[in-house]
């Protein structure tokens, strides 16, 4: 826990001046946000102790491709619980 809140602190301070990680949206914000959605189960309220990943993060969600993607995410775990199914991973055995 520690060094997650280490961690935050960093990216609070990082996103004091700037809207993005990089400077600009990329992949660096990409492959944040979804682990920062997970900070509530560990007891981490991101608006209260980090405001700036708060904002950054609701700029992050306000976007039209990550609501479509999740949304996507969302129509796969409802199909998967009414018919019991797990999607198998797509893996090419081509080298």
């Amino acid at each position: 826990m520690d060094e997650t809140k280490r961690l935050l602190g960093v990216m609070e301070k990082h996103l004091g001046n700037r809207d993005y990680l990089a400077g600009s949206y990329s992949i660096a914000d990409i492959a944040i946000y979804p682990w920062l959605k997970a900070t509530n189960l560990i007891g981490i309220v991101l608006a209260e102790d980090y405001p700036k990943i708060a904002q950054w993060a609701d700029q992050i969600a306000a976007r039209p491709a990550v609501q479509r993607a999740y949304a996507v995410g969302e129509a796969t775990r409802e199909n998967q619980k009414m018919d019991g199914s797990i999607p198998k991973a797509s893996v090419s055995t081509n080298s």
